[in-house]
């Protein structure tokens, strides 16, 4: 995960392709060795510091989503973002 920061301003862009096939098998390409659902909330949590101004989540695939395992990844990342922008200075 990239974060882009210009004068105190993030964008932290969430590619659920990053996220390994164990914790987000609904993803057009998953990546081996990839980042659990548990590690990449860590890290949108860990960004309360920034002044996060934006984020996109892509890469769910609902075709290949077995019990809909990446769709829930997927909305708890979207429900920390928002937590995120809800405290934006």
């Amino acid at each position: 995960m990239r974060f882009q920061q210009r004068r105190e301003l993030a964008l932290a862009p969430a590619d659920e392709a990053r996220a390994g096939p164990y914790g987000a098998p609904g993803t057009g390409a998953p990546e081996a060795g990839g980042l659990s659902s548990r590690e990449l909330l860590k890290i949108l949590r860990g960004l309360t510091r920034l002044n996060v101004v934006g984020a996109d989540v892509v890469e769910v695939a609902p075709a290949y989503d077995h019990g809909e395992i990446t769709t829930l990844a997927a909305a708890t990342v979207i429900f920390d973002v928002i937590t995120l922008l809800s405290r934006r200075r």
